[in-house]
């Protein structure tokens, strides 16, 4: 395990990783770098490092590994920056979303450094050491992709046992594939979705009556929408092929839907819904070895006041009904709402209608 790691970039994901390190193993010895001193010292108060340092190279010095939790620009200018101070044995990572640039990068800036390019698929809306916690990575994916030179992902997990384990220690799911698979992946499952998002808030906010009649099955779908374009701007561009590949599938399954439509075909548009159907619920369940997502939902109305949700797994409990997850949607312009209620088929959503309803609750 290394006994020093150096963490460039204290925001929301480098300090994420340093509590996290810090849970699993006090002694190691974390720096954080950042350029600006109200993140380091940030860190440094919540414990995420050790060490600030106002410089990369500084930071790097001595370090058993060098983590880059900066955005993608910043990365390159840190990699030409780290190079003389990086110890002859030190491993460096990245958490950047998009592999390719910085992997090619790696190779010319560090040519004798082992460089694992790394993508941690978790985040929240909320950025900044402030809001950085430990448990961040647990059950997500976290993306490990090889040097061109590595072995398979076998020979790679054995000959780098130490980082796996760190990587490990954050409890997130290790997938390990080569750079252009993650990219061609994250083009079509995380970048397109935003750029979809974009493109239906602005069609919707065309609309004059799209404030009053919205319901919450446009606000989840444009929720991404709310993202601001700096954050997103390096991204699309260092994925710029493969995005625009998932843009040109996309409208080719937009029109298949409009070909049908206009054509008058239900029968070839309902099987564009299965097909959606099977799709959604294969995505809700998510890997075998993780808990299955909800693929059946109870919508419960509910007051904003102490106990009500106290009250409606009473009365699941009560029920012996397990639930899955649980969500509380909001109504606009009331302090009221609705909690949907996940569990894992249809048969377990019509035995909790009767136990909360029994429990005096209106359910959907």
């Amino acid at each position: 395990m290394p006994e020093r790691i150096a963490i460039l970039g204290t925001g929301l994901i480098g300090a994420s990783l340093g509590l996290a390190w810090k849970e699993y193993d006090a002694d190691l010895t974390l720096v954080g770098y950042d350029q600006r001193e109200e993140a380091r010292e940030t860190a440094r108060e919540r414990g995420a490092v050790d060490q600030p340092a106002a410089d990369p190279a500084v930071a790097a010095q001595n370090a058993d590994l060098v983590v880059l939790a900066t955005p993608l620009p910043a990365m390159m200018h840190l990699l030409e920056a780290i190079a003389p101070a990086l110890d002859a044995d030190a491993t460096v990572t990245d958490v950047g979303s998009v592999k390719r640039p910085v992997m090619e990068q790696a190779r010319e800036a560090l040519p004798e450094a082992t460089f694992i390019g790394g993508h941690p698929m978790a985040g929240s809306e909320q950025s900044g050491p402030r809001h950085a916690r430990a448990g961040l990575f647990r059950e997500a994916a976290y993306v490990l992709c090889p040097g061109e030179e590595e072995a398979g992902p076998d020979a790679f997990a054995d000959e780098h046992e130490r980082f796996i384990e760190l990587i490990e220690a954050t409890g997130a799911r290790i997938e390990i594939m080569p750079a252009a698979r993650h990219d061609r992946s994250v083009a079509a499952l995380s970048h397109l979705p935003q750029l979809l998002a974009v493109a239906l808030a602005n069609q919707a906010g065309a609309d004059e009556n799209a404030a009053r009649l919205a319901g919450p099955g446009l606000r989840d779908m444009t929720r991404l929408a709310a993202s601001r374009f700096d954050l997103w701007k390096s991204i699309l561009m260092a994925n710029q092929s493969f995005v625009l590949d998932a843009l040109s599938q996309l409208g080719s399954q937009l029109q298949r839907i409009s070909n049908r439509l206009a054509g008058d075909d239900l029968d070839a548009l309902e099987t564009l819904f299965e097909e959606a159907r099977h799709a959604r619920t294969d995505l809700s369940h998510g890997p075998r070895d993780l808990p299955d997502a909800s693929p059946a939902d109870l919508h419960v109305e509910a007051q904003n006041r102490p106990g009500e949700l106290f009250r409606i797994t009473e009365a699941l409990y009560e029920a012996d009904l397990n639930v899955m997850d649980i969500e509380f949607l909001t109504v606009r312009g009331s302090a009221d709402g609705v909690f949907r209620v996940g569990f894992s088929e249809e048969a377990k959503v019509e035995a909790a209608r009767r136990a909360v309803e029994e429990a005096g609750f209106t359910t959907r």
